[in-house]
């Protein structure tokens, strides 16, 4: 049975200078190439672990026919040089899951040498709350959760903990509608984290609690 590739394209950040990534749609036997997996809890009321798996190309929500897709995008915000990878599903506006590493820097723009060395395999992230640091959102899952904008972040932890390691790293390219032609690395992660809980308090976004996510795994594209 043959799936399509969902796109991966551009996705707009709040600040600072965005380099533009085309789409990519294409046709191709399944394969399980990009995916955020692990077990997350809300530790207030709930203590329980909770499975979760959005893997690219499948469906996000039965009936539904939408399908899980993956978007990569760089930009320079506040003196740091950014790439950042989201996983989505029905709403395409809002992640349900995101990645972001930081280096200093002076533009958006991305060499292969230097997200070659940015992700290296074998290096280790610390998630500690510094400026910088590589930073995990997650839609703590209520419900139709994919219709959800409150991403839960590292960021914004009580206490913030965890870590990321590099444990794969392999040149990946791809060749839009439009013949331009499109490098990167297929960068497979793992990863735990507490995270800044986020609810609506008097219609705007509070942190109000803490989450977690252990024995996370993930595989997505970063574009150069």
């Amino acid at each position: 049975m043959k799936h399509f590739l969902p796109c991966i394209i551009l996705i707009g950040l709040l600040a600072g200078c965005k380099k533009e990534v085309d789409s990519i749609p294409g046709e191709r036997p399944f394969s399980r190439d990009f995916y955020v997996q692990g077990a997350w809890r809300d530790t207030f009321p709930n203590t329980i672990f909770n499975l979760f798996d959005y893997t690219v190309g499948m469906q996000s929500e039965p009936p539904s026919t939408n399908q899980f897709n993956c978007k990569s995008s760089s930009a320079f915000i506040n003196g740091l040089k950014t790439i950042r990878a989201d996983l989505f599903g029905i709403n395409q506006s809002h992640p349900l899951f995101s990645i972001q590493f930081s280096v200093p820097g002076s533009d958006a723009n991305w060499t292969e040498e230097a997200l070659s060395d940015l992700l290296a395999p074998g290096t280790t992230f610390p998630i500690s709350g510094n400026p910088g640091e590589v930073s995990i959102g997650f839609v703590i899952i209520t419900g139709l959760y994919y219709h959800s904008d409150l991403l839960s972040l590292s960021d914004n932890a009580p206490n913030p903990s965890g870590a990321v390691t590099i444990l794969e790293s392999t040149p990946y390219s791809w060749t839009s509608g439009n013949l331009v032609h499109h490098q990167g690395f297929k960068v497979k992660v793992q990863f735990h984290t507490n995270l800044g809980r986020l609810n609506y308090v008097n219609a705007q976004q509070k942190v109000v609690g803490e989450a977690e996510i252990k024995d996370g795994e993930a595989s997505l594209f970063f574009e150069y």
